[in-house]
This record gives C-alpha cells, sequence and structure tokens, in this order.
C-alpha cells in the first residue's frame, strides 16, 4: 500500500507555517486517506497496534492540511478575532462572558503557528483582545504572573474587563498576592470588575482602593453557603468609585453581610439580582440602593415576601424573570413593590396573577409605556383583564406564550372599530411584537392590524410591526396585500409566516437592526 508523501517542504512544516497543498494534491491525498482509513479497519482485532497508531496519525495530519479553516487568509483571520460578536457576553449563559475571557489570545495562538502569527499582527493594531482577563488565583497551572504582564502589557491604555476567579482556599501562596499587586498598578483602568465575596480576595485587591475613578460595572458573587471567616471590617475597596452605576449580585451574597463589601448604593442605577432571595435580602438591597432605574430580578426558586414593602421612586425599567419554566411560580415580588415612575415592565417564565397585578399597578399608579410578557403561562381571558389594566401602553410583546393565550378574542380586542360597543383596548400602542405559534386565525390578526394602521390618530397608529407567527397559514397574496399597505404607514415591518404548503414565507422593511429594536425581550445580562 502506498500512501501520498508531500515532499518539500514536509508535511509538518506545511502544518506549521499554513502551506497550502496544490490543487493537483488534493484529489490524491483525500483517496490515500480513504486507503489508510480501509487499512485501519481492516486490521482491527489484529495485533497491529503501531501501524494502526501510524496510520492514525497519518489520517489525522492530512486531514488537517486539507481543513477549510486552511484556507482563511491572515486578514480574514484578524477580522474574526476581531468581530465584536466574539468579544460580546451571552445573557441566558450561566457564566456569561465574552468568549476571549475564557479562551484568552495566547490559548488561541496555541492552535497553530499560523493563528499565532495572526494574533501577533491583531495585538499590534489593537488592545480588544488583551483587555478582558481571568484572573485565575490558586490556580497555577491557568495563569502565571509573566503572562498576566504581557496581557496587561499588549492592553495597553485601554478600559480593563476583569474578572477574579479564585479557588477557595485557607491560604494564598505568594505568586497570587504578586498577581494581584500587579493588576491593582492598573486599577485606574478598571471598568468591569467581577470578584467573590472571599474576604481574602477583597483584602488583596485593597491596593485599588480609592482608585477606581473609571469602574462601572461591578459584578459579586457568593456560592450557596458561604464558607469564608468574615473579616473584622467590610472591604471598603469599592466604597469610592464615582462612575460605578451597575450592579449584578450573583448567590446569597446578604446571608453573610458580614462579608459583603461596602458599597455605594446610592448611585447605582441598574441593579441585576440573580440569587436565592429570602425577606430581608430583597428589602435590604431596595431600600439600600434607592436610585435604580433599571431593576432585573431572576429567581432560581419561587421566593418567599413577608409584608415588608420597598417603594422605589426612580424605578423605569422592572424585568422579572423566573429560571424554571412553567412551573407555576407567581410573581408575588410584585406584592412588595411600589414604582411610581415605571414605564417598562417585562415578566419572563412567570404565572401572572391579576390581582396581584392590578394590586400594584393601583399603587403605584404608573404610566406603562412597555409591557413585554415572554414564556408565561397566561390565558386568554386573564390576557385581556390584564392589558385593560394598562391603557397608556405604547409598545406589547407576546412572545412564546402557550397556544391559548392568544386567541381571536384577544385580537378583536385589540382591534378598532368604531362601531364596536366595546372600548379598544391599548388605544396608544404603536409597536405591536408577537412570537409564537397561537389560536387566532389570519383574519382577525389582519382585521386588527388594519384596523390600527388606518387610525388617523397619530398617537394610536401602529408604526412598527415585528411579527413571528411560522406555524400560522396565511395566502401569500393576502400577505403580500397586507405588506404592501404597510410599509407606507410603519417604519419598521417584518412578517413571518407560513403558505398553504407550510412553505416559510418572510416580508421585511427596514434595517435589521429595526427589528431586534422593537423585537427584544430577552432577558439582560
Amino acid at each position: 500500500m502506498n500512501l501520498f508523501e508531500i515532499q518539500a517542504p514536509s508535511l509538518l512544516e506545511r502544518l506549521r507555517h499554513n502551506v497550502l497543498p496544490l490543487d493537483v494534491e488534493k484529489k490524491t491525498i483525500r483517496s490515500s486517506i480513504d486507503i489508510a482509513r480501509s487499512r485501519v479497519a481492516a486490521l482491527q482485532g489484529q495485533a497491529a497496534l503501531v501501524e494502526i497508531e501510524a496510520l492514525s496519525e497519518y489520517v489525522t495530519q492530512y486531514l488537517s492540511l486539507l481543513a477549510p479553516i486552511r484556507r482563511l487568509p491572515v486578514d480574514i483571520l484578524r477580522r474574526i478575532f476581531l468581530d465584536p460578536v466574539v468579544h460580546e457576553k451571552k445573557p441566558r449563559q450561566t457564566d456569561p462572558h465574552s468568549i476571549l475571557l475564557h479562551y484568552r489570545p495566547n490559548t488561541l495562538g496555541a492552535v497553530c503557528y499560523h493563528w499565532r502569527c495572526s494574533l501577533q499582527c491583531v495585538s499590534c493594531e489593537t488592545t480588544t483582545l488583551w483587555s478582558n482577563l481571568a484572573i485565575f488565583l490558586n490556580q497555577p497551572h491557568r495563569y502565571t504572573i509573566d503572562g498576566l504582564r504581557v496581557a496587561l502589557q499588549r492592553s495597553q491604555k485601554a478600559p480593563l474587563h476583569l474578572a477574579f476567579r479564585p479557588v477557595h482556599s485557607s491560604s494564598w501562596s505568594s505568586l497570587d498576592t504578586e498577581m494581584m499587586q500587579e493588576v491593582c498598578k492598573h486599577s485606574e483602568r478598571w471598568v468591569h470588575v467581577e470578584v467573590t465575596s472571599n474576604p481574602e480576595l477583597l483584602r488583596l485587591l485593597s491596593p485599588a482602593e480609592n482608585k477606581l475613578d473609571s469602574l462601572q460595572t461591578l459584578t459579586i458573587r457568593t456560592p450557596s453557603q458561604s464558607p469564608f471567616e468574615p473579616p473584622a471590617q467590610p472591604s471598603k475597596v469599592f466604597a469610592h468609585a464615582p462612575k460605578l452605576h451597575t450592579l449584578r449580585l450573583i448567590g446569597n451574597l446578604l446571608h453573610s453581610p458580614s462579608v459583603a463589601p461596602t458599597l455605594p448604593w446610592l448611585q447605582f442605577t441598574r441593579l441585576c439580582i440573580d440569587v436565592e432571595w429570602n425577606t430581608s435580602d430583597y428589602h435590604y438591597v431596595l431600600s439600600h440602593a434607592q436610585n435604580v432605574h433599571e431593576l432585573s430580578a431572576l429567581f432560581w426558586h419561587t421566593p418567599y415576601f413577608a409584608h415588608l414593602q420597598a417603594t422605589s421612586h426612580d424605578l423605569h425599567k422592572l424585568h422579572i424573570h423566573h429560571v424554571s419554566q412553567f412551573d407555576g411560580s407567581e410573581v408575588n415580588v410584585l406584592n412588595h413593590l411600589t414604582a411610581p415612575a415605571l414605564k417598562e415592565l417585562l415578566v419572563s417564565s412567570c404565572k401572572l396573577d391579576n390581582l396581584t397585578m392590578q394590586s400594584f399597578l393601583s399603587r403605584s399608579s404608573a404610566r406603562l409605556q412597555s409591557l413585554a410578557l415572554h414564556d408565561t403561562p397566561i390565558r386568554a381571558a386573564d390576557l385581556v383583564s390584564l392589558l385593560r389594566m394598562v391603557p397608556t401602553v405604547e409598545r406589547l410583546v407576546l412572545a412564546n406564550l402557550l397556544p391559548n393565550a392568544v386567541t381571536n378574542r384577544v385580537v378583536q380586542s385589540l382591534t378598532a372599530s368604531p362601531s364596536s360597543a366595546e372600548e379598544i383596548l391599548l388605544p396608544m400602542m404603536t409597536s405591536f411584537v408577537i412570537d409564537g405559534g397561537y389560536l387566532f386565525t389570519p383574519d382577525a390578526l389582519f382585521s386588527m392590524l388594519e384596523s390600527r394602521l388606518a387610525s388617523t390618530n397619530a398617537l394610536s397608529q401602529l408604526k412598527a410591526l415585528n411579527i413571528i407567527l411560522p406555524t400560522l397559514a396565511v395566502p401569500a397574496p393576502r400577505l403580500e396585500s397586507f405588506a404592501n399597505t404597510a410599509k407606507e404607514v410603519v417604519q419598521s415591518f417584518r412578517f413571518l409566516c407560513s403558505d398553504e404548503t407550510r412553505r416559510k414565507i418572510e416580508v421585511r422593511s427596514g434595517s435589521p437592526s429595526d427589528y431586534e429594536k422593537i423585537g427584544a425581550y430577552e432577558f439582560p445580562n
């Protein structure tokens, strides 16, 4: 059996420098790989391990030589490494950090010589690749002091996004102390920081105290059962950070209040809570963070609240999410909150109780402008009742609800008709987003949309539509006729459904960013 052998330069040299095979070589290489695989299959069960290993190595190396990614030139690789998607955070991941926070440039550079050269070229032009750092303490195999210094040097003067990841330990090595001293030298560049409530970690961060003039976002994590010994005094490393406006709490921070660092509560305008709450935690945070404009609360279990009330006078956006979908968990957090300035309410994966909602809205006297329901179990009758409570809503989002949540009754209640004796729901609605599979008919939907588009009142005429109904069968001519009318009125338009043959059809106008803006109902990170 004769296998293909590359000559001058050798196979390993080609792999190292990304020297691609000629077109005339590729066909021969593929045939040779098939021969090697057949030989390996024939040798299975025989005492020929040395030959099998050699053939397997041969297949691996030549497949790598033919890999499509090797055809990417350096300039394309550099664009991929610098693409914003690579650096963005994923809101629904358990650990919402950018890809490059986990796979640092030196890790990507270990893939091959070609990638390493590409990354070196990139690092000379931008600091983005080196400004997102995960600092692994008490884990010398994950990071070295030399590697940290190189990253900080290559980041130049760029804002730093830092995540400190210590393993719980009663003692810290001199290497850990040296690493913390090194990163604290650049504290004036810290913009986004994630820490745990480990007292020893906070003590090692103390050189940064009163030097966090650029810090904007702080994430504090604690395990469900804090194993730390409480410090003599709470850490004050984050007490003075004039630009700090966003706080994310993950874990059971306040179950051990002596472990929590001192925070500038009145500065926070955005608060994201991802914890297993009890009454004292909830009341403590909202009573201290009195200037919060946006509150995002994720619940892993149905929290128990006593009769403690919290009033947030500046709260404009409230996002409530329950991690366990459709387990019947009610949003009883609203029983203990008053938000007179509330403009936007998003409820995800929580059971809505109309009495709770009515009490909350009546107590707050808020003029709600945006209502979004996502993965929320609610019946059609209750949805109609809820919409009747919020006549000032201008933007309505109904996403991934149960099929019987939006029926002809709901759609007809939103239809503007001069002859109708019943008052129209949401008379000020100008933006409508619906996503999922529901029980209403196409005629009912089009009648509602056309009645809204024909409104002569600019305050109630639809301006933005994002309709994603993959299971709704609509005759193509009907959709085309409606789309032509809608495009003359609305600023952004998207309609996705299927025709009579169940073939997906989609009509849109406007830029993709328009659809993303009006259709955004993902829980924020």
